[in-house]
């Protein structure tokens, strides 16, 4: 059980965290332009929804593979690494021009170079994982 319950509380974290950067995006997507973007509230709700399919499954699949039901085990520090350094990059360097702070050039260019450094960080990162042997 303590094995499961740590799957989880870990798990949950990173969804919130990553809810957290989809709801951001969403604010900053509406300050990009001065009125609310058509089927916004609607996109909104379907990508709850998701959310919440995506959460239950994920905790069920956990259950699931702790009771042995799954064959493989699977890494997505890929996934993590591609998403979150990178969103949150975008986030704030698109922050920073609508301030008039950066010029649209110096956040193209750390957008790109932190896309290269972070995506083939996490590409690298998931060569060196052992794979999963039942001896």
């Amino acid at each position: 059980p303590s094995n499961i319950l740590r799957t989880w509380h870990l798990q949950l974290a990173i969804f919130w965290i990553a809810t957290a950067y989809v709801a951001g995006g969403l604010l900053l997507a509406s300050s990009l332009s001065q009125k609310e973007p058509r089927g916004h509230t609607i996109g909104v709700h379907m990508l709850f929804w998701a959310l919440v399919v995506l959460v239950v499954g994920s905790l069920l699949g956990e259950l699931a593979g702790i009771h042995q039901l799954f064959g493989r085990f699977w890494i997505i520090h890929l996934w993590v690494e591609g998403f979150f350094e990178l969103f949150v990059t975008i986030l704030v360097a698109v922050t920073f021009y609508q301030l008039g702070v950066v010029r649209r050039i110096n956040v193209v260019r750390v957008i790109y170079m932190d896309a290269i450094l972070f995506l083939a960080g996490g590409i690298i990162g998931t060569l060196w994982v052992p794979a999963y042997s039942d001896s």
